[in-house]
């Protein structure tokens, strides 16, 4: 969307020659939010790369009751006359999508900007950065199904809901007024566009949260932000108002909740370690041990942890590892925590990010209320450097009062001296 009095002269311009195109005098105002959505979209990825597509459905099967472009209010007939009329009218290019039953791969249809549409939106003096995404505060998922899809929700209304969808409004105030940028030269910009198999989209500067399982009580956590989705070992090169930045993240948060729900004393030490390794190696797999943890505490099976584990830390910290050495570890990760090593493979990640989800919520409004701004990346949240001292004081508080005990908090990368 966008507030740019350009932009409104360029939907306008727009509606005029798709409805004479169309043969109508005027169109329906449900045609308005289409057409300003295809038009921004488009623009908005030009300016980023002229030969860069946008997707988009065009099977009426994602346009059903509670799927997520019905949420979000797209008619599908409308869309795609939108979409073929700019086409004609010269504005985009579009491809059809298409579906391969033997190697069941393929790609949804994809539209992008033509010269002309880029031209029309200049000549209105229409920038990149006047175009903001547009998503709601709260979004509820099913439980998968049997093809393994998660069909969006409505959002309950409740005094509940409200709130947080306040809350969420008070952290993204902040965040949209905060410049958070990599500090890359094109070489290190380069190495990680290839990591992520896509380039950043740095207009992705709010966040959301996500409930899982049909219920308001499971997952919740915080996603959206650009710099949620870059590995750690970039998140160190973050300039936040042009001053770096620094992480703490809560130490074995999700071991620690679990050995509270099952009254029993976690061992001493790094909840990631394992007694057979020596402390270099040890030190060394941290990352992995950490990744496969958490990934056995989501999983439903020790094959699809591994999986997942081998997956994220590929692309977190460019690594690879075998699943012979991931079926070990996980053993020796059992038995270290044997009091609560039914939880692994059981699912009950859900539930657990649900509590560190009450947790960030709180430390970002704690935050926001110092006009800090803080983006969080699950169980853990980036500062200005400077205000990390303000940070680890918003999380012993959120911690200390919902347990009542101390936790750890670890720096992740650079903190102040003073």
């Amino acid at each position: 969307m966008s507030g740019h009095p350009g932009a409104a002269l360029v939907v306008n311009q727009l509606m005029a020659e798709v409805a004479a195109l169309l043969g109508r005098g005027k169109l329906h105002k449900r045609y308005r939010q289409h057409v300003a959505a295809v038009a921004l979209d488009l623009f908005s990825a030009w300016s980023d790369d002229p030969t860069l597509y946008v997707a988009y459905p065009r099977g009426r099967d994602y346009y059903g009751v509670g799927e997520r472009m019905a949420l979000l209010h797209f008619d599908r007939d409308i869309l795609t006359t939108v979409v073929d009329s700019m086409a004609t009218l010269g504005y985009a290019e579009k491809h059809g999508g298409y579906y391969n039953h033997v190697t069941s791969r393929g790609k949804q249809a994809r539209m992008r900007a033509m010269d002309r549409l880029a031209a029309l939106m200049l000549s209105a003096k229409v920038a990149a950065g006047d175009i903001v995404r547009q998503h709601d505060e709260l979004y509820l998922r099913a439980e998968k199904d049997a093809k393994g899809k998660k069909v969006a929700l409505a959002v309950p209304k409740t005094r509940r809901t409200a709130m947080m969808q306040r809350n969420v409004r008070v952290i993204n105030d902040l965040l949209r007024k905060t410049s958070v940028r990599l500090d890359l030269d094109d070489e290190e910009m380069a190495e990680l566009v290839t990591a992520l198999g896509h380039c950043p989209d740095f207009r992705c500067d709010t966040v959301y949260r996500v409930f899982n399982n049909g219920v308001m009580d499971r997952g919740g956590r915080f996603y959206g932000h650009w710099a949620q989705g870059i590995p750690c070992r970039y998140r160190a090169h973050l300039l936040i108002n042009g001053e770096p930045a620094t992480e703490y993240d809560f130490s074995g948060l999700h071991c620690r909740l679990l050995y509270a729900q099952a009254g029993a004393i976690p061992p001493a030490g790094d909840m990631y370690s394992l007694p057979n390794l020596s402390m270099d190696d040890n030190k060394a797999v941290r990352d992995v041990l950490k990744t496969l943890w958490l990934a056995a505490i989501n999983a439903e099976t020790d094959d699809a942890a591994i999986r997942a584990t081998q997956r994220g830390v590929r692309q977190e910290f460019g690594v690879t590892v075998s699943q012979g050495e991931l079926q070990v570890w996980l053993a020796g990760l059992r038995e270290r925590h044997a009091p609560i090593a039914g939880f692994l493979g059981s699912g009950a990640g859900l539930r657990l990010q649900y509590a560190d989800s009450l947790l960030a919520e709180g430390i970002l409004l704690n935050l926001a209320a110092q006009d800090i701004p803080a983006i969080p990346v699950h169980d853990s949240f980036i500062v200005p450097l400077s205000k990390g001292p303000e940070l680890v004081a918003a999380m012993n508080r959120a911690w200390t009062a919902r347990y009542g005990i101390a936790i750890g908090i670890d720096a992740k990368y650079p903190v102040p001296t003073n």
